[in-house]
């Protein structure tokens, strides 16, 4: 069975915690418990550490200390958030962007130092390949300031303002010292720019385009749009999409549509080509799927569902926890071509939802076949010929449901072909939730478990682990995808659990379980499971079986 080999109560009352494994192959953790941004009342901060994969953690708060002067003001430091090195795993910054404040480590917080900043850091971005590089931007200034570190946060230099948006260029597609950003014009629109030295010099930058309202850089892709005013038409302007591919020259893509078009958004860019969420008058949204250079668009699906804090839809709940644009379109990670959307037919309701997918990349999309059986073993009468099928959660019921949360669709490279979801069987997203496990890419699928709840795999697939929502101790794990599985309890108290997680890669047979005791006042508690003893069980019954060692 697996064994509870870590149990901390950090006796630490903040609502949320961002956490992070340093990943290659090192136990350390590092977790920053914070107030959210709609808290009231002083906002205040603690960060721990693990250097033994979470067995144990240490608060290490009182190593962010502010300078003298700050400290003499009566500031208290209040770290909003932290950054991790993509370059070198050993290396964070955290920020106190109420004080203006920021400290570094090149040694997995042993060693911290704090440096004042010259503008306040609501946001970072780090360079994926030169570890002293950092982008600081302030979105506060009256001026958008842009800022560049090139030792890891501890001096700075100014080197844009008015910048709506920014990125660093993206190897190999652009030299390393690359950064384009959106600039505000003083006539309102604005200019994508490009810089080789960081603007220190002109034949470094270029303009790769004019009276631009929105950029985004994808890889190989780069996107804009523009907003023009069509002489003879009866539509006072409309929306144009701008695509370079491999860093040409940005051309107009074309649409195959005669409806006005209202917005763009890029829901994916992977695989060589581009879908695109066009969003039409009365809150209409097509898919729109292109070719390699995203230059030419067809329509792919009609009607699926897309969020924007603008559009019509905006007077829901959801606008209180999502603040950027959405589509409920979900790449299968691990095999290619394969996605699975949300379509919506009326208001935005879980009633008006089914869901749809596509085995050759939005070339012809299908209903999902609903399991011919329930987890007990029950009939599920559900056929499509009958307009019954499943429908999957994605981000909309995520942030719908607060308070039974509907987990997304997990999918990942770790395990090809193998998907978890929450959903449900009829004719739309609105019937009672289960989880549904597919070990063929989507193309048939089980009930797993009835009812919502948290779920996660590691062992690339080999173990799944599932909890209950409802504050029962107990998860559920599964050997074999999710045909049969087997309860264990894991604390002797109820536990409000908050969040099921393993580290990325799904590599590990350790889980680690957020969460809070359900008897008492809401305090962080961070348990451990280590699941290999159940996998070398699994394998020591299995040896029996196998024939063959190269048929398994």
């Amino acid at each position: 069975m697996p064994k509870v080999y870590g149990q901390v109560s950090l006796n630490d009352s903040h609502n949320q915690m961002v956490v992070h494994w340093a990943g290659e192959k090192s136990n350390v953790i590092v977790a920053l418990a914070r107030d959210s941004a709609a808290a009231s009342g002083p906002k205040t901060s603690a960060v721990y550490v693990s250097y033994d994969y979470g067995a144990t953690f240490t608060l290490i708060s009182d190593k962010f200390q502010l300078s003298k002067e700050k400290k003499k003001d009566g500031s208290k430091q209040v770290i909003s958030q932290f950054y991790h090195s993509p370059a070198d795993n050993r290396r964070y910054l955290f920020v106190d962007s109420i004080n203006n404040y920021l400290w570094n480590t090149f040694d997995f917080c042993h060693n911290v130092q704090g440096f004042s900043l010259p503008f306040k850091p609501t946001d970072l971005l780090l360079h994926s390949r030169k570890s002293g590089l950092v982008l600081g931007y302030d979105s506060s200034h009256p001026n958008k300031q842009l800022w560049k570190s090139d030792d890891f946060g501890e001096t700075w230099v100014l080197i844009q303002e008015h910048v709506k948006a920014y990125f660093w260029g993206i190897e190999p597609y652009d030299p390393p010292t690359t950064v384009l950003v959106q600039r505000h014009e003083p006539q309102g629109v604005s200019t994508i720019l490009n810089s080789t030295d960081f603007f220190q010099s002109e034949q470094n930058r270029r303009v790769i385009l004019e009276q631009v309202d929105s950029f985004q850089l994808r890889d190989k892709y780069m996107f804009a749009t523009t907003t023009r005013k069509l002489f003879g038409s009866h539509e006072p302007s409309t929306v144009q999409l701008w695509v370079s591919y491999n860093r040409q020259p940005m051309k107009a893509a074309q649409f195959m549509t005669r409806h006005p078009i209202t917005e763009f958004y890029i829901a994916d860019a992977s695989e060589d080509q581009v879908f695109v969420c066009v969003n039409h008058r009365h809150n209409v949204t097509h898919l729109y799927i292109s070719d390699t250079e995203g230059l030419s668009f067809s329509l792919s699906l009609e009607n699926v569902l897309y969020y924007s804090p603008e559009g019509s839809s905006n007077n829901t709940l959801i606008r209180y926890f999502a603040s950027e644009p959405f589509a409920d379109l979900h790449r299968v990670e691990g095999l290619r071509g394969v996605f699975i959307a949300t379509l919506l037919n009326g208001s935005a309701s879980e009633d008006n939802m089914r869901s749809v997918i596509t085995f050759d990349k939005g070339g012809t999309w299908e209903l999902l076949q609903a399991p011919s059986a329930d987890s007990l073993g029950g009939t599920v009468d559900c056929q499509l010929s009958k307009g019954c099928s499943l429908h999957l959660a994605q981000r909309w019921s995520q942030l719908f449901n607060i308070q039974l949360r509907r987990i997304p669709i997990l999918s990942k490279d770790s395990a090809p072909g193998l998907i978890m979801a929450t959903g449900s069987v009829g004719r739309n997203l609105a019937n009672k939730p289960n989880v549904y496990v597919s070990s063929s890419a989507g193309a048939r699928w089980r009930e797993a478990l009835a009812g919502p709840h948290f779920y996660t795999w590691g062992d690339h697939g080999g173990i799944l682990m599932a909890i209950a929502q409802g504050g029962f101790p107990i998860f559920r794990f599964s050997t074999n995808e999710g045909e049969t599985w087997t309860e264990f309890k894991f604390s002797e108290k109820e536990v409000f659990v908050y969040q099921l997680l393993t580290e990325p890669g799904e590599k590990s047979t350790i889980f680690t379980i957020f969460g809070s005791y359900a008897e008492q006042r809401h305090s962080w508690l961070i348990l451990q499971v280590n699941a290999s003893d159940v996998l070398s069980e699994f394998s020591s019954l299995m040896d029996g079986f196998m024939v063959n060692a190269e048929d398994s």
